[in-house]
């Protein structure tokens, strides 16, 4: 799985964590432009949770995202702040065709979850930022 921010202008997704990923596509994807991911693009004009075959799939999707062939499902949930769209999950299953509904709400509220949390480092950074131009400004 990935889980990834999108930048300031949407352009480009940076990666904040993966799991299963080839540690060859690992290097790369810390930042890539979402112009040639399709699902990516899926996400955001939809910004709902998006799932389907991998199979079906974009293959360029698959290659740059570095997901295994043997995965043939995925599922890609939004991670929002407030309305706003600030990343996604990305997770992928071998030898599955569906999630169950008790699957899909797990990850939904484990997407709610990281959301809080990336605001809340948002939020920490932000404040943290300002006290060290406070403290610059005061050795002046």
């Amino acid at each position: 799985g990935i889980l990834f921010i999108l930048n300031e202008d949407g352009k480009d997704m940076v990666m904040l964590s993966s799991v299963g990923i080839s540690h060859n596509v690992d290097k790369y994807l810390h930042r890539i432009p979402i112009g040639n991911l399709t699902i990516v693009k899926s996400l955001i004009e939809r910004e709902e949770r998006i799932q389907g075959s991998f199979k079906e799939a974009d293959l360029v999707c698959r290659e740059l995202l570095g997901v295994s062939e043997q995965v043939d499902y995925f599922i890609i949930i939004p991670l929002m702040e407030g309305k706003r769209l600030k990343g996604g999950m990305l997770l992928g299953f071998a030898d599955r065709k569906s999630l169950t509904t008790q699957e899909l709400n797990f990850y939904e509220a484990f997407a709610v979850q990281s959301s809080f949390i990336l605001m809340n480092l948002g939020v920490y950074k932000r404040r943290f930022l300002d006290d060290i131009k406070k403290i610059l400004s005061l050795q002046q």
